[in-house]
């Protein structure tokens, strides 16, 4: 491992005798806070008196304490093990939000199979081989003719019922006077099949999230050089 004056002389410009005594009076302090954290934020490095990187424009250029974006921050080790439990909690927080997302996707799917099947089976009353009239879709609730539109027309859960839902449920006289509303378009699907599919959760892929990150071989001096891990394409 390379030591202390090893590690200042990886800097691509010379060090300044100021921030060389930096260097030594807050390193054990920052040395303990990586080995604990696995990260050295930059809010920690301003504070102990290190200044920000900055940008190829010469702006500032922060980066906060995150499992997003790790590729670009500083001071950090992608295998320490507060790090690796971080993103695997940052997964399992994505998977929830997931589930709970399809969750709302499943209620708002029942509800319309439900409206289509109580529209299907008052049809089916009225006449139950078909095919089904103006006068029998004007007597279906609204709710009911939505579901009915949007279980034919439309093959996801969401939007709802869209466009459907923002115009009126109209009459048979509407209708047969080709004005646009639920009963003409309830007419118009009525050969159709139901299409619409039943969400479902995508389970996140735990192994392919560099949760375990590739371990460079420090054993060649040439490998050990933090300068050449960036053109290093297994240290990316």
């Amino acid at each position: 491992m390379p030591d202390f004056h090893g590690l200042l002389g990886t800097m691509s410009r010379p060090l300044a005798l100021e921030e060389e005594k930096l260097c030594y009076a807050k390193f054990n302090e920052l040395y303990q806070y990586q080995v604990e954290h696995g990260h050295i934020p930059d809010d920690i490095l301003l504070v102990a008196g290190f200044p920000c990187d900055r940008d190829s424009q010469g702006s500032p250029e922060h980066r906060l304490a995150t499992v997003s974006n790790e590729s670009s921050q500083r001071a950090k080790c992608l295998s320490s093990e507060n790090q690796r439990h971080l993103r695997h909690q940052r997964l399992m927080d994505l998977q929830d939000a997931r589930t709970a997302s399809v969750a709302k996707l499943m209620l708002r799917y029942d509800k319309l199979m439900d409206c289509n099947r109580r529209c299907e089976d008052a049809l089916r009353a009225h006449a139950p081989e078909g095919p089904y009239t103006l006068a029998h879709l004007a007597s279906i609730r609204g709710q009911d003719l939505q579901g009915f539109i949007h279980c034919r027309r439309m093959k996801t859960v969401a939007g709802s019922t869209g466009a459907a839902a923002k115009i009126n449920k109209g009459t048979a006289v509407d209708a047969a006077g080709n004005k646009d509303c639920l009963v003409l378009r309830a007419f118009q699907s009525q050969g159709d099949a139901v299409i619409m599919e039943r969400p479902t959760v995508t389970t996140i892929p735990l192994l392919a999230t560099a949760l375990q990150p590739t371990v460079i071989d420090t054993s060649t001096p040439a490998e050990a050089v933090a300068a050449s891990l960036l053109v290093n394409d297994d240290a990316r």
